[in-house]
């Protein structure tokens, strides 16, 4: 929960947030009823939907149920059904707790045994391995991205999900040829994401079954 508050902050920090309450308002009542549907519904803290005053067409997911998405990729949604889509992606993340995978294996091992109270080590140690852990995933979020893996299991978990929230599952391809789209403009869309031509190819393989 705290790193992902830090994570967030540091986003923030490069892009800063819309504060339009309609609209946010709006992200949050369609990201929380997909919530209600997925495998992880209920969180410390809560999932919080929140929109980057941007026009670069992007998505970031920070531990503890913190998803921001840009102006530019809200914009290219022509219905709720394609602004689900993006949101069940970035939830699904959230629901593997792909961010916290980004930590280092042996960061992550040191933050664990701290939190079990297992270990007895300095305030300034301890802050230093929360620190870098928060620029752990703040470096995979805001430039290398996820694994192709992550990725993939985040797209064709996402269409389980849209489709048990009563969305069309259809609307991810819609959303991914629209960034392909953006793409072949040499725009920035979803940068840290995999190219959208190999995403489209399983995800209508995954509609199509």
């Amino acid at each position: 929960y705290y790193i992902g508050r830090a994570v967030a902050a540091n986003i923030l920090s490069r892009y800063p947030l819309w504060k339009n309450s309609e609209v946010t308002r709006y992200l949050n009542l369609v990201g929380k009823t997909l919530v209600l549907k997925s495998e992880r519904p209920e969180i410390f803290g809560g999932y919080h939907f929140g929109l980057l005053d941007s026009q670069e067409a992007n998505a970031f997911s920070a531990p503890g149920g913190i998803i921001f998405l840009t102006r530019g990729i809200v914009a290219m949604a022509g219905s709720e059904d394609e602004l689900a889509a993006i949101l069940a992606h970035e939830i699904q993340h959230i629901v593997t707790k792909d961010p916290l995978k980004a930590i280092k294996s042996q960061r992550l091992k040191a933050l664990g045994t701290f939190a079990a109270g297992e270990a007895m080590g300095s305030g300034s140690q301890v802050m230093e391995i929360f620190q870098e852990s928060v620029l752990d995933i703040s470096g995979t979020l805001l430039q290398k991205g996820y694994s192709r893996g992550q990725e993939k299991n985040a797209d064709l978990k996402a269409l389980d999900l849209l489709a048990a929230a009563g969305y069309d599952p259809g609307a991810l391809l819609a959303m991914l040829q629209k960034v392909r789209a953006v793409e072949k403009k040499k725009a920035k869309a979803f940068s840290a994401h995999p190219a959208a031509g190999k995403r489209i190819s399983y995800v209508t393989a995954a509609i199509g079954k």
